[in-house]
């Protein structure tokens, strides 16, 4: 409600709580600990694929999370945007435009084993069958030695 009547104000909150969420993200992704997947139990393949998406393995429920609350946020845009535009705030609708493909990027990364079942079951993209395999194999050890 507050957008509709203040867009200012309100694209400048938006535009400073996704800086703040993606980040974190960055931050958090920069900072690797591997000790919990210095296990004998992970092949080299499987490590590479940790190392990759080390914030699915790490923090799942949380890495799940966020990818829903980035892909909001992206959905977000074309209500946003508009409205933005509309009102002459050229410079916060840019940003927030170009912030889609951030946002869908980084939610793709977060909630990996998902977007590659899509890829691989729904859109059919053949190329993604052997890590959609191998993060199905990492999971189901990683649930089980729990």
């Amino acid at each position: 409600m507050i957008s509709f009547f203040y867009p200012l104000q309100s694209s400048w909150i938006f535009v400073a709580f996704i800086v703040f969420l993606e980040g974190y993200l960055f931050l958090a992704s920069k900072k690797r600990e591997y000790s919990f997947i210095k296990d004998t139990r992970f092949n080299e393949e499987e490590q590479k694929i940790i190392e990759k998406y080390h914030l699915y393995f790490r923090y799942p429920l949380t890495a799940k999370s966020l990818s829903t609350s980035l892909s909001l946020i992206a959905l977000l845009t074309f209500i946003f945007v508009p409205w933005l535009l509309y009102n002459h705030l050229w410079f916060q609708a840019i940003i927030i435009g170009l912030n889609y493909f951030i946002a869908g990027l980084l939610s793709s990364k977060l909630n990996i084993r998902f977007y590659l079942h899509d890829a691989v079951e729904r859109l059919k993209q053949e190329k993604h069958r052997k890590e959609m395999v191998i993060v199905d194999s990492l999971c189901d050890k990683i649930l089980n030695s729990k």
